[in-house]
């Protein structure tokens, strides 16, 4: 009716038989979520009395097609017609439908339109992209950043599964947590030499990306930054890291070598498990090597050196290709189930003898490990109560040990 001023918000929420709908002048909003998935819904006809329509307001209404006296609406938010697939790019190639949003100065991008397709340049002036502008844009296949954009923030783009490129450029000095999760079709990413430090979880999920780019100035990579990037086939890890945070490689299954850097000290959680590892280079540095670490690599032989002092369980479990370990003369701890069902395990070489080993060290496993070490040795006494086969070191003229002929 000409009376109605006014309706609440969710008021036609998922009326799924309703295909068309009319208000006569007098209506001046139309709330948020006023017809959220209504399914079914193809026609609307708006007075020329409204004057906002709200967030949401014909969110999910996938029929929709049609709609009459928009062009004198005052204000519509971004997402009115958020997974309107007929009707939203139509909207924002006339110019009633903001397909970004700005701050008042306009020198921070908020907000993208989702429904916004194929290549975004960000406007000139834009200092900083804040969190989560470009979050679930599905539909974007390229990224221009302007010069002059200095942050981006927290999640920007994640979940913008189809895009490919990206253009960022010198004067970006920060990036936001997570703010490439689940980009799954980028294949390439090169960060700005400002950009010195490589946030959490910035690449999770990107299942595509085979290669980054980044300043060797790099002071710090964050926890999960690379997991699930399973076509990332090499990575230089920056010489200044003195530790490789939680799962920053989990699952980076086509990454077969790693060198790491003589600084790092300690590997913790995950940091490489499920990843194609074959060869490493432990620095004299390392000391500490925590729990699953590089479990499920499949590494053929392993030799560690004089620094590291404990191996945390589970750190080279299921490691189903690993044949031979050879410990260094130091007094290492080796806890349980650190080598645990790695089946072709056939020797566990302990050349000073002392070593503290766990009774579960290299338990599930279906071949018998065979211990070596100095004869008369605490490592010795170890194998022979647990049940192990032993072969004594020989002596070297340099005073090492080495396995018998």
């Amino acid at each position: 009716p000409g009376s109605l001023q006014k309706i609440g918000s969710w008021i036609f929420f998922k009326c799924p038989n309703l295909e068309e709908a009319e208000f006569a002048d007098g209506l001046t909003e139309l709330p948020a979520d006023a017809f959220h998935e209504c399914t079914a819904l193809k026609k609307v006809t708006l007075p020329q009395s409204l004057k906002y329509l709200g967030s949401s307001a014909f969110e999910g209404c996938t029929q929709l097609s049609e709609l009459s006296a928009i062009a004198d609406i005052v204000n519509v938010e971004i997402d009115a017609f958020k997974n309107c697939p007929l009707l939203a790019n139509k909207l924002m190639h006339t110019g009633i439908l903001k397909p970004f949003e700005l701050s008042a100065d306009g020198t921070q991008l908020r907000k993208v339109n989702l429904e916004f397709e194929g290549k975004f340049t960000i406007p000139d002036g834009v200092v900083r992209i804040t969190w989560s502008a470009f979050k679930g844009c599905r539909k974007i296949t390229e990224i221009v950043i302007p010069e002059g954009v200095t942050e981006i923030g927290d999640q920007v783009f994640s979940d913008c599964s189809q895009l490919r490129k990206i253009t960022i450029p010198s004067s970006v000095e920060q990036i936001g947590t997570r703010a490439f999760q689940r980009c799954r079709e980028l294949e390439e990413l090169t960060l700005p030499e400002k950009v010195k430090g490589i946030p959490e979880e910035m690449c999770l999920g990107c299942s595509h990306l085979r290669k980054i780019t980044f300043s060797p100035d790099v002071h710090s990579i964050g926890s999960g930054a690379f997991h699930g990037c399973s076509s990332l086939e090499s990575f230089t890890i920056p010489e200044s890291l003195t530790e490789i945070l939680p799962e920053t490689f989990r699952n980076c299954r086509k990454l077969t070598e790693i060198v790491i850097p003589p600084q790092v000290e300690i590997i913790h959680r995950g940091a490489f498990e499920y990843s194609s590892l074959q060869k490493i280079t432990f620095p004299e540095s390392l000391k500490t090597i925590e729990l699953s670490a590089f479990r499920y690599c499949p590494f053929t032989e392993l030799t560690f050196n004089e620094g590291i002092g404990q191996i945390m369980c589970q750190a080279f479990a299921n490691c189903s290709e690993l044949r031979k370990v050879t410990f260094s003369s130091a007094d290492q701890v080796v806890s349980d189930s650190s080598f645990a069902a790695c089946p072709k395990l056939e020797k566990a070489i302990f050349p000073g003898g002392n070593a503290d080993i766990s009774a579960l060290a290299f338990c599930d496993s279906p071949s018998v490990v065979t211990i070596c070490a100095p004869k008369g040795s605490k490592v010795e006494e170890w194998a022979k109560k647990k049940g192990f086969p032993f072969e004594p070191l020989e002596n070297t003229e340099d005073g090492t040990q080495k396995e018998a002929k």
